[in-house]
């Protein structure tokens, strides 16, 4: 069962089911429409008025992919249970950053569908050379690693990184992306986010995060932090004290990976603030009951390969 996260996690399971199938009611709305103009050869015009069942689709898809309700936020609770009806409290702080998360979704969603909207109304356009957009493509199982963004207006995704981000299934940033901006900007590039809060981030993301947190992927238990005392040692510590086979840290804008005799400690270094280093991030992909891992720069060269074995 998902953790309440103020700002980026506040349903669980039976309440993504519901946002999914509002969303699908939106679109089948939509649908009926447009068929109703096209059957009766009714103005074009009419189309604009799909606006509003297009919101009410847009809404309910990225509220069931973000585990984000809208409603919920406003209203300063959340329910993250798995069969739904459990619903508590959000804390002051936490309702301040559902608001903002709230505003932000209902404003890309009127956007998707204003714009989805337009275009209905536009006459269809001739080429001779018509092109397929292709769909953005997940790789199964795939984890992007990052960390120490540093941002004030954004992801600072470029290159390989951003392509990596687009197509994991899950997204591990070990913190410091100093503003809100950045982080939210993560969470939407990202199929699903799991960070912390690193030692430079502002007031409002250490609010939004945990400072530690563990999940289990491909076979193997990955503990994340920022940083910890005692540099390697303390790392190995920090994943033993979890039953961690990898864990994933950050602040030295370093990339690395360091066998110790009960863990494997990777630091994907900085992509967007390398102060000498290799601008870096790293990808795991699940391989023979454990994973493969590989750091990679910006321009998508290796510059390390390791394997970590699943239990």
């Amino acid at each position: 069962m998902p953790a309440y996260q103020p700002g980026a996690c506040n349903i669980g399971p039976a309440e993504r089911r519901k946002r999914y199938l509002t969303g699908v009611a939106g679109f089948a709305a939509t649908a009926l429409l447009v068929a109703a103009v096209a059957t009766l050869h009714a103005d074009r015009a009419w189309l604009l008025a799909a606006v509003a069942p297009l919101f009410v689709g847009f809404l309910g898809v990225l509220q069931a992919r973000k585990r984000f309700c809208v409603g919920f936020a406003m209203a300063g609770v959340y329910d993250v249970s798995a069969d739904g009806g459990d619903r508590e409290s959000a804390p002051a702080a936490g309702q301040r950053a559902d608001r903002k998360r709230a505003i932000v979704l209902s404003v890309q969603a009127l956007a998707a569908a204003t714009a989805t909207g337009s275009r209905c109304t536009s006459p269809p356009a001739r080429s001779r050379n018509p092109t397929v957009t292709a769909a953005r493509r997940l790789r199964p199982g795939m984890l992007a690693v990052l960390s120490d963004t540093h941002s004030t207006d954004g992801h600072d995704l470029r290159g390989r990184a951003l392509d990596a981000v687009r197509e994991a299934d899950r997204v591990v940033h070990a913190g410091d992306f100093t503003t809100e901006t950045a982080l939210d900007a993560f969470y939407d590039a990202s199929e699903q986010l799991f960070a912390v809060h690193g030692n430079a981030d502002e007031p409002a993301v250490r609010d939004r995060l945990p400072e530690a947190r563990t999940l289990e992927a491909a076979g193997i238990r990955v503990a994340v932090t920022h940083r910890q005392r005692g540099g390697t040692t303390g790392l190995a510590f920090f994943g033993r004290e979890r039953g961690a086979d990898l864990v994933v840290s950050g602040h030295t804008h370093q990339p690395t990976v360091t066998e110790t005799e009960d863990v494997t400690v990777l630091n994907p270094g900085s992509h967007a603030d390398p102060r000498g280093n290799p601008a870096a991030h790293a990808e795991l992909h699940p391989e023979n009951g454990g994973v493969r891992g590989e750091i990679r720069d910006r321009s998508g060269s290796v510059l390390r390969e390791f394997r970590v074995e699943g239990r």
